[in-house]
């Protein structure tokens, strides 16, 4: 049994091959020396944990989260001629996310537990793959990866779970963004059988298999 699996959460999607959760209850780790971790309903966690799973890799804060991705189209707005914003009101949103952002550390926003040294040179090589929609690509710049993980999350949060995001002005300018840039994100398509990610409790009986989307054909 994987860690993930010893209470409720749901199963949002896959990012560079590994499982993204969501907790539907706290969750108090018993014995972190073993790589279990603390998570609330507040957070998105990647990977399940414990045995069977990738050890997991929580992202706390979805504000700060939120507004990185946030000030990474408020950029992308600014460059590209087919916006349908003025310089005026991307210049106002700028100054809120980017004073918001001020003086914090996206170091604290995002922790891992019990992960080795392969599982960091794993996860950054399989973000680099085109496998990926929109992959990693290096450079030369200290903390450039960690900037486009939390970009990748933030877009997550501000068109799947808006209800997340608890700063007032934060939300304000997460209802104007009108596209999404890295997409990296993957669900399965309509048709396909629910699979053992995810837990539910009912009535004091827990089930394996829940998705946090659920995807419909058009035709």
């Amino acid at each position: 049994m994987s860690y993930i699996d010893l209470f409720d959460h749901e199963h949002v999607g896959h990012f560079a091959g590994l499982p993204i959760y969501r907790p539907l209850e706290p969750v108090v780790p018993q014995s972190p020396i073993y790589g279990e971790f603390p998570a609330s309903i507040d957070n998105l966690v990647l990977g399940g944990g414990l045995h069977l799973e990738h050890p997991g890799l929580v992202f706390k804060n979805l504000n700060y989260i939120a507004a990185y991705f946030i000030a990474e189209w408020i950029d992308f707005c600014e460059d590209t001629k087919s916006s349908i914003y003025s310089d005026e009101e991307t210049d106002k949103w700028a100054d809120i996310i980017h004073g918001y952002l001020n003086m914090k550390d996206e170091f604290e926003y995002f922790e891992t537990y019990h992960w080795s040294m392969r599982d960091y040179s794993d996860f950054y090589n399989d973000c680099k793959s085109t496998c990926m929609r929109s992959p990693f690509i290096e450079t030369e710049q200290r903390n450039n990866f960690e900037r486009w993980l939390l970009c990748n999350i933030g877009e997550l949060v501000v068109f799947s779970y808006p209800e997340l995001i608890t700063d007032s002005e934060i939300i304000a300018i997460a209802k104007k963004v009108d596209r999404f840039l890295y997409g990296n994100v993957s669900i399965l398509p309509a048709g396909y059988p629910t699979d053992h990610l995810g837990r539910s409790t009912r009535y004091g009986q827990s089930q394996q298999g829940l998705r946090a989307f659920n995807v419909t054909k058009n035709v």
